[in-house]
């Protein structure tokens, strides 16, 4: 019988059409964009316009530019090309408002050089623009008069530094009383129940826990930074927590981060004003903790970077991670890693890790109660007990689990995002991204681990530029307490009838679109390799399975995070980067789905015999 040689092109056809279709709308998309202007949020304002701006990219070796306008909003700096094209319509950035060709929130904006010139380029006058997220933007003035470029620069500087949190867009892009429901399930630990169920996770219900919700601070007088309800060990009762807080910085006390299936204990603490070589308060302290184990203390400002030391390292990594230009990145390449280890930003990240692990392995070891203690224990405690919580358990690996453990240990503990990150005019000398720092820890893990974690460094990357924009509730504040007097303040300006809500960085189906989600799951992630997500049935067998990521970190063996810290140089980006992602992943679930089929003919093999 012959062989057929017939060939169906009906498929290539309407992959074709839809194509075309995909591609026709992004170009009427782009002409709207040209004609009207970005797309406003509800309560978002144009404050400022200056058009024929024109917008380079500096790392590139051509000198033409793109000119547009350029548009000043209280939320964003958007730039909209005056001839629009295919790709000025494609949103890259994978959240749902930042739809345009080139967005910055107000928030994200770490500094802006005004006396910009580049006689390459033909510009005399220019803005170049550093982004808390590593991106770089170029905008000159050249085309417009003196006087509008005065004023485009002033209504950014000016929304850039507010004197007060509430006066930040977040604060007119509220959730209305209506809709005054969560859009996610992550637990906000503002209830006793979602502490009672943490705590029965870690330790299991039939265990003799150790551990106890304190109500000493509901009306926020024990300590202003420390949530109305917080765990601590049992034997920690209200009355020492009242003295302890009368003899720490801050007014800090002891808290509960974690517990191992061994009753071993992990326990943050703050400096005390009466610290010496031996401290009563300590001394106290400790032979109440006796009973969990022997207690040791680590002291992290002896074994940490400071939070000053971090910040000097993340602007010498911006610094070369945006150069000014093609040129200066040509000449600095050859150069790379010696100007890397200068920054000592691998070191920093290598010291948390390694004491993590180190803290991690003790607690499974044998029964101890571990004391992380740091001057407020407001941000290198946040780190090292997060990465104990993931070195150490699945549920922090996968996406809701991590959520979870960034609400209990950052924001109801009191982090200073709001000083951290810079978004008032407070003194700079308070700014330091211990949370990228945190954040790179774990991607850290992640590349050691590809089976081990539902997310990806994908998700990591966006939670930090989450935390810079300066909108969602979780990363605008230092504290609980600061959180509900700007609310106050707010409702009684707004004379609202009923409280509204800021928005939540956790609702991540309401902030990034389906692609942009897709990439946020890890798709050699070995969900059958986990325990469930246990909350409230105490342990089962695959809780005394768990087993510790056993890692010995070092800077040899670290991995640049060069996604995050050189995303947006031109330069280097790989650009089919999203097709070996989602081929990986397409791969990977044809493999699962056919031994699936595998096993379900196995069992009817079986059957039959």
């Amino acid at each position: 019988m012959p062989k057929s040689t017939f060939v169906s092109y009906v498929d290539a056809i309407d992959n074709y059409e839809d194509e075309e279709h995909e591609a026709s709308s992004r170009r009427e998309s782009a002409r709207n964009l040209s004609i009207t202007g970005p797309n406003l949020l509800e309560a978002e304002e144009v404050c400022f316009t200056a058009r024929n701006v024109t917008r380079f990219d500096s790392l590139q070796e051509q000198t033409q530019g793109i000119i547009g306008s350029l548009y000043i909003t209280t939320l964003r700096i958007s730039f909209i090309p005056l001839l629009p094209s295919e790709d000025s319509a494609q949103n890259r950035s994978g959240v749902k408002f930042l739809d345009g060709p080139c967005e910055i929130t107000i928030g994200c904006i770490r500094a802006i050089d005004t006396d910009y010139k580049d006689k390459k380029l033909g510009a005399n006058r220019g803005m170049r623009i550093i982004c808390k997220d590593f991106r770089c933007e170029l905008f000159t003035f050249d085309l417009i008069k003196k006087e509008e470029e005065l004023e485009v620069i002033n209504a950014i500087k000016l929304m850039m530094s507010p004197k007060e949190i509430t006066s930040r867009f977040a604060f007119k892009y509220l959730e209305e009383p209506a809709s005054n429901r969560l859009n996610h399930d992550i637990p906000l630990f503002d209830k006793l129940v979602d502490w009672e169920q943490e705590i029965a996770f870690l330790t299991g219900v039939d265990r003799s826990t150790g551990v106890r919700v304190t109500h000493a601070n509901e009306s926020l007088s024990l300590c202003d930074s420390l949530p109305m309800l917080f765990a601590v060990p049992a034997n920690i009762l209200d009355n020492i927590l009242n003295s302890v807080s009368q003899k720490s910085t801050q007014y800090r006390v002891l808290t509960w981060c974690y517990s191992h299936r061994n009753n071993s204990m992990l326990v943050r603490t703050p400096h005390f004003m009466d610290d010496a070589s031996s401290s009563p308060t300590e001394n106290e302290v400790i032979s109440k903790l006796h009973s969990s184990g022997p207690v040791e203390i680590i002291d992290l400002s002896s074994v940490l970077p400071s939070t000053k030391d971090v910040k000097i390292a993340y602007d010498t990594l911006l610094n070369i991670c945006l150069p000014t230009s093609y040129k200066e990145f040509s000449s600095t390449d050859k150069d790379w890693y010696s100007n890397l280890e200068g920054t000592k930003w691998m070191y920093h990240v290598v010291d948390c890790l390694s004491l993590a692990e180190e803290l991690a392995r003790k607690l499974d070891d044998s029964q101890r109660c571990l004391l992380i203690k740091e001057n407020e224990c407001r941000d290198f405690c946040c780190v090292i007990s997060s990465l104990v919580h993931i070195l150490a358990r699945g549920r922090y690996r996968t996406i809701k689990g991590f959520l979870s453990l960034l609400q209990r240990e950052w924001v109801v503990m009191g982090h200073k995002f709001q000083d951290r990150l810079g978004f008032t005019n407070e003194p700079a000398a308070e700014q330091s991204p211990i949370f990228l720092l945190f954040l790179d820890c774990v991607q850290q893990l992640l590349f050691r681990f590809p089976t081990e974690f539902e997310y990806t460094e994908a998700f990591l990357r966006s939670l930090w530029r989450l935390s810079t924009m300066g909108i969602f509730e979780e990363f605008l504040f230092n504290s609980v307490k600061e959180k509900i007097r700007a609310l106050d303040e707010r409702g009684k300006e707004s004379r609202r009838k009923e409280p509204a809500r800021l928005r939540s960085a956790w609702s991540l189906h309401d902030i990034f679109t389906v692609d942009a989600v897709n990439f946020f799951n890890n798709p050699l992630y070995r969900q059958e390799m986990h325990p469930k997500d246990v909350s409230t049935n105490g342990t089962n067998g695959s809780f005394e399975q768990e087993e510790l990521l056993v890692s010995n970190s070092s800077v040899s063996t670290s991995r640049f995070w060069s996604e995050c810290y050189l995303g947006y140089c031109s330069p280097v980006q790989i650009s089919s980067e999203s097709d070996v992602f989602l081929g990986t992943s397409d791969l990977v679930k044809k493999v699962r789905r056919l031994q699936g089929a595998l096993k379900r003919r196995v069992s009817q093999a079986e059957v039959v015999l």
